[in-house]
C-alpha cells in the first residue's frame, strides 16, 4: 500500500513538472505609432501601483500613471510627443525600474535611465550617410587621483586619414555625465549629418565628465563642482584655438581641458549665452580649429 502511495505521488510530481509554466504576455515597450504617441508597457502581474516617470517627457507633472490590464500588464498612452530623444523610468510600488523590454539606455549624473526616440526631427534623424565612431575612452587623471571617462567622436574616415582635425569640446548638463550627447543627446548623428550636408567640417568631438563625483543634484542646487561657467567666455562658451591628430589626441591636453572643465560654478550663465554658445555647433568656421566648452541647459 505503501508502495502505491508512493509511485502515485512521484507520478503527480513528474506530471505537473512536464506542465509548461505560465505563459507571460508578450510585451513591447516602449512603441511609437505614426501619430508620435508612445506607448509604455510593463508586466508586473502583484504591482500596486506604477507610473512612468520622466522629466523629458512631462516636465513639472514628472510622471503619469498606468493602467493595469488583466493579463498583468500595466500600461499608458503619452502623447503626441515632439520629436526627439527622451529618457524615462518606471516608477514601482515606490521602486525606480529601468523598462526590462527596451534596450536602449542613457546616463546622466549618478543615474540609468531607459530611452525612446520619437523620430521625425530632420538634424538627429539615423540617415543613409557616411557615419563615424563614437568611442567610450577611460584615462588616469593624476589632478583627482582615479580613473575619469570621456566620451570621443570621430568623423568618417579619421582611422585612415593622416589630415589633422579641429577638435570641438562639448559639455553636458548639470545633472549629466560624458554619455549624455551621445545617448539622449545624439551628437554622433547630428553631426554626421551636418558633415554630410556641408554644414560643418569633419572634427573631432571630445565629451568630457564635468563631475568630480556621482553624488545626486540637490533638488535644484547646481552650485556643486560642475565645471565651467567661471571659465566661460565668449558669451556663454570657452574657446581656444587648436587642431588634433594623434588617436584622441595627447593625453595630457584632454586631462587638462577635462580638469578645467571640473572646477567650480559661481553662477549660472544667461539664456542668451546658451543660445550663443550652441550656435557654435552649427557653425561651419568651427572647423578653422575652435574647440568650445560649453553647457546646455537641456540635457
Amino acid at each position: 500500500m505503501q508502495r502505491q502511495t508512493l509511485v502515485a505521488t512521484l507520478l503527480a510530481v513528474v506530471s505537473l513538472s512536464a506542465q509548461p509554466p505560465a505563459q507571460t504576455p508578450a510585451v513591447t515597450s516602449p512603441e511609437v505609432t505614426p501619430e508620435r504617441h508612445i506607448m509604455f508597457r510593463i508586466f508586473a502581474p502583484h504591482a500596486q501601483k506604477i507610473s512612468v516617470f520622466s522629466t523629458d517627457l512631462f516636465g513639472l507633472n514628472l510622471r503619469h500613471d498606468m493602467a493595469k490590464r488583466d493579463d498583468g500588464v500595466w500600461e499608458v498612452d503619452a502623447g503626441p510627443i515632439d520629436p526627439g530623444a527622451y529618457r524615462y523610468n518606471f516608477d514601482v510600488d515606490g521602486v525606480s525600474v529601468m523598462d526590462p523590454r527596451s534596450a536602449s539606455v542613457s546616463e546622466s549624473n549618478g543615474n540609468a535611465w531607459s530611452m525612446v526616440y520619437v523620430p521625425g526631427a530632420d538634424f538627429m534623424e539615423t540617415k543613409e550617410v557616411p557615419h563615424g565612431a563614437v568611442s567610450s575612452v577611460t584615462y588616469y587623471s593624476k589632478s583627482l587621483g582615479k580613473f575619469r571617462r570621456m566620451h570621443v567622436y570621430t568623423p568618417p574616415g579619421y582611422e585612415t586619414s593622416s589630415q589633422k582635425y579641429p577638435i570641438f569640446y562639448l559639455l553636458h548638463g548639470a545633472g549629466d555625465c560624458d554619455d549624455s550627447w551621445t545617448s539622449v543627446g545624439r551628437a554622433g548623428f547630428i553631426i554626421d549629418n551636418l558633415i554630410a550636408a556641408g554644414k560643418a567640417k569633419p572634427m573631432v568631438i571630445v565629451m568630457p565628465a564635468g563631475h568630480t563625483s556621482t553624488q545626486p543634484l540637490r533638488g535644484l542646487d547646481f552650485n556643486d563642482e560642475f565645471a565651467v561657467w567661471s571659465s566661460m567666455k565668449q558669451g556663454g562658451a570657452w574657446l581656444v584655438a587648436g587642431a588634433h591628430r594623434a588617436p584622441y589626441g595627447g593625453r595630457n591636453s584632454l586631462e587638462a581641458i577635462g580638469e578645467t572643465c571640473a572646477r567650480s560654478l559661481p553662477q549660472r550663465p544667461p539664456e542668451s549665452a546658451q543660445t550663443e554658445a550652441l550656435q557654435l555647433t552649427v557653425d561651419t568656421e568651427i572647423g578653422a580649429g575652435v574647440v568650445a566648452c560649453l553647457h546646455d541647459n537641456r540635457i
